[in-house]
């Protein structure tokens, strides 16, 4: 999703669009071996090697753009997180992931690293996003000093994170993070789609079938870049699916029958995929729709912005949750 304020230049694939001129949710990862992971990218682009991490035209690249914000002390276990800002289902976990120490058994500060769109970098509310409040959360879990670089950026699709791992200041951070979130892919979808009568079955070749597949086939590599990085012993990755790829809560039924049921199967197949992703990469899977929907009957506007597109600030917490949740049900904040 892209920042409200960020109004992108050209009408393209638009996943989570804040208003109808800009593109949507952007998610997070990072890369490792470039010479070999990135090889294969041929259609990605290989323009400068420093990604902006602000928002809107001319943002700042990473490190020039970078900040330092206190979250406050955590709760009995006296740990307390920092924050470098850039301007449940299933948990899926390979032996990879199963054979990292908890991260509790860990010394030193938990360093956490954020990748995505809009709603990882907290556009459309005025609070604290859920990478930001998914540190405090974690010091109080391990005991243990928690910093979070949050390199999220509105409007980005799967392919904009995967040309950021070029970046060697990125890479610098990923060697040294402890937990890894990536929440990306809702900008590669094109919303208009889920209002024509051609996409009531959004899988199609004529639909979203062939963006899906193009979308798998970049978080693998993704995913096999983050883990391809030499990194701390209880190194972890959390991709994140969506509740929605696109609106939802009354903003999202206001669009009609037809565009609901088309958003949610969209949602259901890249969920799966995301999940699919992480079984693979020996990362963990983080279910997001859980706790904005139930069991799928629950209307999401009590966590969403006016837009019906973004979370708002309960959205944040319920989706830092899922992020611990996550990590404790891999066993990763084991005591």
């Amino acid at each position: 999703m892209p920042e409200p304020d960020a109004v992108q230049p050209d009408a393209v694939r638009s996943g989570h669009p804040s208003t109808p001129a800009t593109r949507p949710y952007a998610v997070t990862a990072v890369v490792a071996s470039l010479a070999l992971v990135l090889a294969g990218c041929s259609g990605m682009s290989s323009a400068g090697a420093t990604r902006p991490t602000g928002t809107g035209e001319g943002a700042p690249s990473v490190s020039a753009a970078t900040t330092s914000v206190a979250t406050g002390a955590s709760a009995s276990s006296g740990g307390a997180a920092s924050v470098t800002r850039a301007a449940g289902g299933h948990t899926a976990s390979s032996s990879a992931t199963n054979e990292a120490p908890a991260l509790t058994a860990g010394s030193g500060t938990l360093r956490i690293v954020a990748f995505g769109d809009s709603v990882p970098s907290g556009a459309g509310c005025a609070c604290d996003p859920f990478p930001e409040l998914t540190g405090p959360l974690l010091a109080e879990r391990t005991g243990r000093q928690a910093a979070v670089d949050n390199l999220a950026v509105g409007g980005q699709t799967s392919a904009d994170v995967l040309d950021e791992l070029r970046d060697p200041d990125v890479i610098a951070r990923l060697r040294r993070a402890d937990v890894v979130i990536v929440e990306i892919g809702a900008n590669d979808f094109d919303e208009d789609l889920a209002d024509s009568p051609d996409c009531a079955d959004p899988m199609t070749a004529a639909c979203d079938g062939p963006a899906l597949a193009e979308t798998k086939d970049v978080l693998d590599r993704i995913t096999g870049a983050i883990a391809a990085q030499p990194r701390p012993a209880d190194a972890r990755i959390v991709l994140m699916g969506y509740w929605n790829v696109f609106r939802d809560g009354q903003v999202g039924a206001s669009r009609g029958a037809a565009y609901v049921a088309a958003s949610a199967k969209l949602t259901d197949a890249f969920n799966d995929v995301v999940g699919d992703v992480a079984k693979a990469g020996g990362a963990i899977y983080a279910d997001t729709v859980t706790p904005f929907k139930g069991d799928g009957t629950r209307d999401a506007t009590f966590a969403l912005a006016p837009d019906g597109n973004h979370p708002n600030e309960v959205g944040h917490r319920l989706l830092a949750q899922a992020v611990v949740d996550s990590l404790d049900r891999a066993g990763a904040l084991a005591r």
